[in-house]
Parts: C-alpha cells; structure tokens; sequence
C-alpha cells in the first residue's frame, strides 16, 4: 500500500515541514481527506465531523476546549474508545 506525507496543518495556512506537522498516511486516505475537507481550517472540520460524522454522544473538541473541560473529560473508559485507527 502508498502513502504520502500528509501536512497536519496546511502550508497554506501556515503549517512547515517538519516532523511536527508531518504525517505518512495511506494514499488513499490522503486523498479521501483532501477530496472531504480540502485545506479547510480544524476548527471548520472538526465542526463538520461533529455535525455530519460523529455518534452524537461524542464531539471533536481543540486542546484549548479539553483543557477548559477539565482532566475528567480526558478518561475515556469506553472499550470502544481506545480501539486503534487503522
């Protein structure tokens, strides 16, 4: 399987490249990604996984929010949390 070096935040929107702000994820998850959310900002895709994506009991939040929600929201003791993305 290919893959390509996927820029976490966009150099359009001033990501760099280096190891921080890069990843290798499969070709074809690289291009899934860009053909759903193309170089939208995170807080616009969080916001659309949220709405469109997500079990409504779970949301996608910014490590500004969790840390504003407290160490009890970083627990997860669900099974089916703590599954591996693959």
């Amino acid at each position: 399987m290919s893959s390509n070096w996927h820029h976490r935040r966009p150099r359009s929107r001033g990501g760099r490249s280096d190891e921080y702000n890069m990843v290798r994820v499969g070709a074809i998850k690289h291009y899934f990604w860009h053909r759903l959310f193309g170089n939208l900002p995170a807080c616009v895709i969080a916001q659309q996984l949220n709405i469109f994506w997500l079990d409504p009991a779970f949301v996608v939040v910014s490590k500004e929010e969790l840390a504003k929600m407290g160490s009890g929201a970083r627990n997860c003791r669900r099974k089916d949390c703590r599954k591996r993305i693959r």
